[in-house]
């Protein structure tokens, strides 16, 4: 029988990077768009499951944003992963899917603990409520697939990124993640010569950024290992082990667009948890680690979108 993977949120920032990587391995790919597989909908999923199959599921797709959405659309970050999780997991353990790889997310852990966060820390205390919804949808995925790998000998495993950047981010001021909004504020403002671009917060809070590229090769790295991960182990960081002040990596996209307006940081707006740095030590020794530097991942990704922002916005 020829072995299938569904890869869900394919047409995503992650998706297309990872697609073009799993394309040189010799399996069949199942790529569906929304209409063909709706993941909110458990009797969609059941059907594409049974019908087509699949050896292993990567679950991508999820409702994402920035800071700003999240807070002002708690309701759509919860139920919508929450759902489409879920539903997805259910339905993979009802027909007997074996493998399963879900990516979560840094924001899951709790925001008061030590730096860098290890992978035990999770439940170990309040979520940031700025996240919350989103969180809470995130860990209700992850411990679903450590109850069933527990339960029924299955190999459900999840990785937690920290904040992920690259090509086919979604570059939107209102619903993006921090390195896109900062590309499209800043690239707008010198295209229209305005003095200044408005910086969320104090700028003094800290994130710990991953390129999408080295996101794919860790999930190929840990669906295609041949070193099994120990069993006890159901989630593991996936990070750079550095972080950077807002302030500090908004500086470095103006100086790589060659902005010279002045950056003003809004302290009436979120900041956001101080700083999500993780401790990816476990990652490292199955043998995988962060290879491409921020310097160089912002280059790459602020020449994508100069090529293709018409495309985005």
């Amino acid at each position: 029988m020829e072995k299938k993977i569904l890869v869900t949120g394919s047409s995503g920032m992650v998706g297309k990077s990872l697609i073009k990587l799993l394309k040189k391995k010799n399996y069949i790919i199942l790529t569906p768009s929304s209409k063909k597989l709706n993941l909110l909908n458990q009797v969609s999923i059941d059907s594409f499951i049974k019908k087509n199959k699949p050896s292993l599921i990567i679950h991508l797709a999820g409702y994402i944003g920035g800071i700003g959405a999240s807070i002002n659309e708690p309701i759509n970050f919860l139920q919508e992963n929450m759902l489409m999780g879920i539903n997805l997991i259910k339905s993979a353990h009802k027909f007997k899917v074996k493998n399963f790889l879900n990516i979560g997310s840094s924001c899951i852990y709790p925001p008061n603990q030590i730096r860098p966060i290890k992978e035990n820390r999770l439940l170990n205390g309040n979520i940031e409520v700025t996240n919350e919804g989103y969180a809470i949808a995130k860990i209700a995925t992850i411990k679903m697939c450590e109850y069933i790998s527990k339960t029924n000998n299955y190999n459900y495993f999840s990785l937690i990124p920290c904040n992920i950047y690259g090509p086919h981010d979604k570059f939107d001021e209102k619903k993006g993640h921090v390195i896109g909004s900062l590309i499209k504020k800043i690239f707008l403002a010198k295209n229209s010569n305005k003095k200044n671009v408005e910086i969320w917060g104090t700028g003094q809070v800290k994130r710990e950024l991953i390129h999408v590229e080295d996101v794919s090769k860790a999930i190929i790295k840990f669906i295609f290992n041949k070193k099994p991960i120990n069993k006890k182990i159901y989630w593991l960081n996936i990070g750079t082990g550095q972080d950077e002040k807002i302030n500090m990596i908004a500086e470095k996209i103006a100086k790589i667009l060659n902005y010279e307006g002045k950056l003003v940081n809004n302290i009436k707006k979120p900041d956001g948890v101080k700083s999500k740095l993780m401790n990816s030590s476990l990652s490292k020794k199955f043998g995988w680690r962060a290879n491409i530097k921020l310097d160089n991942g912002l280059n790459q990704t602020i020449g994508w979108y100069i090529k293709n922002y018409q495309k985005t916005t």
